[in-house]
């Protein structure tokens, strides 16, 4: 590793912790944050080596990702989201996971500068699955990494108001970047799978997206024709089962079941399996490995990695960001959080709309959709992520759905909304979906008393805001019958 933890004996008694660079070189802002922050407030030395081994972790990822992690705090020039979400991965990682990742990575920044030949490995990241920390441990990192890059917003802030220079949108990047760290910091007791937030984008936008990289297209945003296949094929597989980013990096040809249409997923952080993957999809397949992948050197090949560059290095997850953020920047109908992620979650809507476009009796029961969900998703039997996705979106025709499943009755949207009593409830659900996709999720302390209180007050919150409302409404029908009747000539 490039960065590292170094302890120096001042006496038999007293020892001081620093972090190091690759030439045993203090890095003086860390170790200035360091001892500003905690050593100062009387930190235990077991905090101090657990705030520097983090932030020799944030180091690390950004040597990986050929990014200077400290001069971008330093100048104010903070992350995007795909790069945070890479951070947060590596924190993630165990450290022998972590040098490997960042070793390679150096080896493939040198050969794409022709410093370096980049010879075939076998090591434990190209084979095996990720060596992951756990949740805790994560946690512990993700809060150390945050603390630190709020400390340099805050003072970045600081020297703007001391030379009159305007902040404000540095100040809302920080917010943005500071708060996704917050909101996928894991619970310490719960194996989370996937990050909470649980918005898609419009189908729309996969019909868009699909148009531009088809290879021949004329608006696709790549310019060679190896690069425009070998993307397609890339969105086709993510497109198809919903992949994390890193799952799909690392698929191999072998993976892909050609007479059947299903692909193997073997390298991933939870729970290897098969899923179906449509014709378009192994025909573009079959088209990128029979004209161009196959006419790579024998000892590319041998690795068996379809997602290679033209030279025949991998790609890295830093160039699957690139290649999501060409699409943003290229195609106007796409959103600005049109990443991996994303099309992972958009699959999981378009299953909830399948699913709810089904007549009641042809309904799995809900149990049996969860199961197949955890298992499409590769989340583990016991995951509360396909409950989340289960519940779905509000919309008119899941309300239908259930009421004629629940019910035994077909409703139309008309019919509904001629009950103002309906219409009412439904607003009022709108506006506390809104409200909770903005608010974070009260911490519990692992207290199950405490968490249950927590959703009954959530519940009685909810009850109070829709009889609140029917209370107005009743209001207004009141004062309407009033001036009708005053109008009438009425007096008792």
């Amino acid at each position: 590793m490039n960065f590292s933890i170094q302890t120096i004996k001042k006496n038999t008694d007293d020892e001081s912790i620093i972090l190091v660079d690759k030439h045993g070189q203090p890095h003086f802002a860390a170790n200035t944050y360091l001892t500003a922050k905690y050593v100062k407030a009387g930190a235990k030395s077991k905090t101090c080596d657990k705030v520097l081994r983090s932030l020799a972790a944030a180091f690390n990822w950004g040597l990986s990702a050929n990014i200077n992690f400290q001069e971008r705090l330093t100048n104010g020039r903070l992350f995007s989201r795909d790069e945070t979400s890479g951070l947060i991965d590596f924190l993630g990682y165990q450290v022998s996971t972590q040098k490997l990742i960042t070793h390679e990575s150096i080896l493939r920044q040198a050969e794409e500068n022709n410093t370096v030949a980049l010879h075939p490995t076998n090591s434990v990241v190209n084979n095996k699955q990720y060596e992951l920390v756990s949740n805790e441990e994560k946690a512990t990192r993700m809060r150390y990494v945050y603390f630190y890059i709020k400390w340099h917003v805050d003072k970045f802030i600081g020297e703007c108001i001391r030379n009159d220079k305007a902040y404000n949108a540095f100040d809302k990047q920080a917010q943005i970047v500071l708060s996704f760290i917050l909101e996928l910091i894991p619970s310490k007791s719960a194996k989370s799978d996937d990050e909470p937030s649980l918005e898609g984008f419009d189908f729309s936008v996969l019909d868009d997206v699909e148009g531009h990289l088809k290879p021949d297209s004329e608006s696709n945003p790549f310019s060679t024709d190896f690069l425009r296949h070998r993307n397609y094929l890339l969105w086709r597989f993510y497109r198809d089962t919903g992949g994390r980013r890193n799952e799909i990096l690392n698929v191999k040809v072998e993976d892909v079941i050609y007479s059947t249409n299903r692909l193997a997923i073997n390298v991933t952080k939870t729970i290897a399996r098969t899923v179906p993957i449509k014709d378009s999809t192994t025909e573009a397949f079959d088209k990128f490995i029979t004209e161009y992948w196959s006419k790579l050197p024998l000892s590319v090949r041998k690795q068996g990695y379809i997602f290679i560059s033209e030279k025949g290095s991998r790609i890295s997850t830093r160039q699957v960001n690139r290649i999501f953020e060409r699409i943003r920047n290229y195609i106007e109908s796409v959103p600005d959080f049109f990443a991996p992620h994303g099309v992972r979650r958009t699959v999981n809507d378009l299953l909830s709309d399948t699913i709810d476009k089904l007549p009641a009796e042809e309904r799995m029961p809900l149990e049996q959709e969860e199961n197949m969900r955890n298992r499409i998703m590769g989340w583990c039997p016991r995951s509360k992520m396909a409950a989340k996705y289960s519940t779905g979106k509000l919309t008119w025709d899941r309300l239908r759905t259930t009421l004629q499943f629940e019910l035994g009755h077909p409703y139309t949207k008309a019919g509904l909304r001629k009950h103002p009593e309906i219409v009412n409830a439904w607003d009022s659900a709108k506006e506390r979906l809104k409200v909770k996709i903005g608010n974070q999720k009260p911490r519990n302390h692992g207290d199950g008393a405490l968490a249950h209180a927590y959703s009954k007050i959530a519940k009685l919150e909810a009850t109070i805001a829709r009889l609140e409302s029917e209370k107005e409404l009743f209001l207004d029908q009141f004062l309407r019958w009033s001036y009708n009747a005053v109008a009438a000539g009425m007096t008792e």
